[in-house]
């Protein structure tokens, strides 16, 4: 159990440097704004598609609408986030690091 807090400390202040919380948190920032600019400019046509087909009021199909859109922006986001974030890690190892990873953990 020792080493296993050991390892978490570890990764903490690891994730506590600021290049490598920029690095996580930028394509997050990034998708984030993207989907806000796609849906301000489709918000009206997807709204009224939406209540048409679902049969439900135009509120309703707004409420819809976010709710769907923010479980899907979240998942992409966090996708990205961590895609982003194991590529730049995986580039740019510690100074200190001996280098002797094994197999990789895979």
């Amino acid at each position: 159990m020792d080493l296993i807090r050991i390892a978490l400390l570890r990764s903490l202040a690891t994730l506590g440097r600021g290049k490598i919380l920029w690095e996580m948190f930028w394509p997050l920032l990034a998708a984030g704004l993207v989907w806000i600019a796609a849906l301000a400019l489709a918000w009206e046509p997807l709204t009224a598609w939406l209540a048409g087909w679902f049969d439900a009021s135009p509120e309703g199909a707004q409420a819809g609408m976010l709710a769907m859109a923010g479980f899907f922006a979240l998942k992409v986001l966090l996708v990205l986030g961590v895609l982003f974030a194991r590529s730049w890690v995986a580039s740019h190892p510690p100074k200190d690091d001996p280098g002797d990873y094994g197999d990789g953990g895979l």
